[in-house]
């Protein structure tokens, strides 16, 4: 990375920790399921004072994860590279009512190392829904990236669901034969995957300097 050997950076660190689903308590799991480990009141987006013990561990490795990652994507950004950054949007800004779900929802978006990173490198976000690409689930997500993204990225913000959920299996909540069933969510659809590969792909052909 420092070599600026990647024309662009793509990173999606894990996001149980920030999972909307942590607020969905579940009736396949004797202990109701994975408890909220982060909350936005307070500064305890890095970790609620509530957080049990037996998940300390968990939380920390986490915190360390996304550190990491912005550590590298802001060396990727010194570097001359472009990056980008996905993970769950922000379901608890009640300024974003067609987002908002729980107020005590901690995203990764508020975590203060991509806060760091979003102003370091002048980034841009954009909230889409993956049912627009098909998919059973609603998935609100939100994509960071640095404005030579713009192109090929921006136009997902106008994505919306256009679908009656309110039938639908959520993405959390419950468990079959051991799994939680967000895992079948966590996967890109095909359609997606082919809009990043493009979107890094034109910058081969764009304006940017060697």
């Amino acid at each position: 990375i420092q070599r600026g050997e990647f024309l662009a950076v793509f990173a999606a660190p894990p996001c149980s920790t920030f999972s909307i689903s942590r607020f969905v308590r579940s009736k396949d799991s004797v202990d109701g399921g994975p408890p909220v480990i982060r909350l936005r009141s307070n500064g305890q987006v890095v970790g609620a004072a509530s957080c049990p013990a037996k998940h300390r561990r968990e939380l920390r490795k986490a915190n360390e994860l996304v550190r990491r990652t912005c550590t590298l994507l802001r060396t990727a950004v010194d570097a001359g590279s472009e990056i980008i950054m996905e993970n769950p949007a922000d379901r608890g800004d009640p300024q974003a009512p067609h987002l908002f779900m729980n107020a005590e929802h901690a995203p990764i978006w508020i975590m203060p190392d991509v806060l760091d990173l979003e102003k370091y490198a002048s980034c841009r976000k954009v909230t889409f829904p993956m049912c627009a690409f098909g998919t059973p689930y609603q998935k609100q997500t939100t994509l960071m990236f640095t404005p030579g993204m713009s192109r090929g990225l921006e136009d997902l913000g106008l994505l919306k669901c256009t679908h009656d959920h309110s039938k639908d299996q959520k993405a959390g909540g419950s468990k079959r034969n051991g799994v939680w069933n967000s895992a079948a969510a966590a996967a890109y659809p095909a359609e997606l995957n082919l809009i990043l590969a493009y979107a890094i792909g034109n910058l081969v052909s764009s304006d940017r300097p060697p």
